[in-house]
């Protein structure tokens, strides 16, 4: 990956990763770019899939990996995660570019089981691979950045800006959800003001006793 890189920069051209397409903003080619401009388009689906156990309670994830193959192989494993985007077909790394939906909330009480976290999916990396460049090499390497370093906070959401190539997450035992679909309640009502007396049916009322595992489909901003 490194040397795909280097070429890029060798002869001015600009180094972009693809996932699974799924999203319709232009992080990845951004409006108004000519057809031929120099940007290469790296697919990191065919090849950044590599999926191991690191310890008993984290998985090693290449960013090409799907989020289907991804929770299979946790599954199969007994673990799993607290919330995650619900389309299986999003690469890992397209997901934790832009900090994609699976934002779990805690519901009054609640307590975590072990290896599981509150919040994104991002916020489950322990440390993640990525092309940087090295000013004593002169040129791009892969690094290994750990969570409590300060340069790992950049690459967490980095809206398709850096090329990561592998994911060291934090994942515990595996738990059922269960999904209730609702059709019957106005906006008005569900996305009431907490408080305001209108909210019977509102996300608030449910969120704070029952918690939230929201699994919904990404946003827009998704590149991959």
């Amino acid at each position: 990956m490194a040397a795909v890189v280097n070429w890029a920069w060798r002869h001015e051209w600009r180094v972009r990763a693809r996932g699974a397409s799924h999203g319709w903003s232009p992080l990845t080619v951004t409006e108004g770019t000519p057809s031929g401009a120099p940007v290469l388009l790296i697919d990191t689906a065919p090849h950044l899939t590599g999926l191991a156990l690191d310890s008993p309670n984290a998985v090693r994830a290449g960013t090409g990996v799907t989020m289907e193959a991804l929770l299979t192989f946790l599954e199969r494993h007994g673990l799993g995660v607290t919330a995650t985007p619900a389309p299986g077909v999003l690469t890992l790394g397209g997901a934790l570019a832009i900090d994609a939906h699976g934002t779990a909330v805690p519901a009054r009480g609640e307590r975590l089981l072990p290896g599981h976290t509150y919040g994104s999916l991002s916020n489950l990396i322990l440390s993640l691979t990525a092309v940087v460049w090295d000013s004593r090499a002169g040129e791009y390497v892969l690094r290994t950045f750990h969570r409590d370093e300060a340069d790992c906070a950049a690459l967490l959401t980095h809206l398709g800006r850096s090329l990561v190539t592998e994911v060291v997450l934090r994942v515990g035992a595996n738990t059922d959800l269960r999904c209730v679909s609702r059709t019957d309640i106005p906006a008005g009502e569900l996305f009431a003001a907490p408080g305001s007396g209108r909210g019977a049916r509102s996300r608030a009322s449910w969120t704070r006793p029952g918690g939230s595992r929201r699994s919904g489909s990404p946003s827009p901003s998704t590149p991959g």
